[in-house]
């Protein structure tokens, strides 16, 4: 009874006025609330947490970039002394060192070899390719390659196509290069990659180019307009020898055979019958290599 006296109390006072209850549930949820009150909130916490992420993020970089500076891009241990620019081009040489400033006493790393390479390209459509390589301490090396033609588009020959189908602008005049006529797609710009059947044929000439084929089967024009044989992507390959080739492979590929292995096994009959008129004295006029059975059906036209 005396615990229960201590700690719970009821009555009026002395005073006339009501007790309170008092107990130490009381005390405890007042010092919780408070507690609660004096720390963050758990939404506060997560705001908080990706600031201090991106703050400490952002003092790395700041100090990657202090001490590559001091190491690389302002280090005189890497001063540029030796230029090599291979490819014979004054093309090269002024855009490295008129509108890109790299010469001789700059630093090897004041400038992004990455970015260079990509406007140089898409300036200079007639360049395959270029790379430049740092060679530490003191020298830089950039090679570039031209594109080599493989045939003038149209007649008047104002643009050229490489192997891979873009075109450009020749730096001289090839009249020696097969032409290809009935180009019917958009207007082609230098830098564009030609396509359709125009981009067919010079899949054909590209390979002629680098396969002995090219040696018995000298092509001095393609005309892609189609439509020789009743196919709309057929086309007729005009040979050095005045031999009219009608010509046409399923683009898609048939027999267990990709289209490049379809086209290449008819330019290799074709090379087989050039090959064995020439044997018995003739000079075919017409091939017909447009046949689905053109290994078993195979016309020949010859001159008289």
């Amino acid at each position: 009874m005396w615990f229960k006296e201590k700690y719970r109390f009821s009555g009026r006072s002395r005073r006339g006025g009501r007790n309170r209850r008092l107990g130490p549930t009381l005390s405890v949820r007042t010092r919780v609330k408070a507690r609660k009150r004096g720390a963050p909130s758990r939404a506060a916490m997560l705001l908080l947490l990706p600031a201090t992420a991106v703050a400490a993020g952002l003092l790395v970089w700041l100090g990657v970039r202090f001490a590559g500076g001091l190491l690389f891009s302002r280090n005189p241990a890497f001063t540029l002394s030796r230029l090599i620019i291979r490819g014979d081009s004054p093309v090269t040489e002024d855009y490295i060192r008129g509108k890109q400033g790299i010469r001789e006493g700059v630093n090897l790393f004041l400038f992004n070899i990455r970015s260079i390479r990509e406007e140089f390209l898409r300036g200079a459509p007639n360049f395959k390719r270029m790379d430049i390589v740092r060679i530490l301490p003191d020298t830089l090396s950039i090679e570039v390659t031209e594109r080599t033609a493989v045939a003038r588009i149209g007649r008047e020959g104002g643009f050229v196509v490489d192997g891979d189908g873009f075109v450009f602008g020749p730096r001289a005049r090839q009249a020696s290069l097969p032409v290809i006529v009935g180009y019917r797609g958009p207007l082609l710009r230098p830098g564009d990659r030609i396509k359709g059947n125009a981009g067919d044929a010079v899949r054909i000439l590209g390979f002629c180019d680098g396969s002995p084929l090219g040696a018995d089967l000298l092509i001095s024009g393609i005309d892609v307009s189609g439509n020789f044989t009743g196919l709309a992507d057929d086309m007729q390959i005009y040979l050095a020898s005045k031999t009219v080739v009608d010509f046409w492979w399923p683009r898609h590929g048939s027999k267990g055979q990709s289209p490049d292995r379809q086209m290449e096994d008819r330019l290799r009959v074709l090379r087989g019958v050039m090959r064995r008129a020439a044997k018995d004295g003739k000079r075919p006029r017409t091939v017909n290599l447009a046949l689905e059975n053109y290994r078993e059906n195979c016309p020949v036209v010859y001159w008289d």
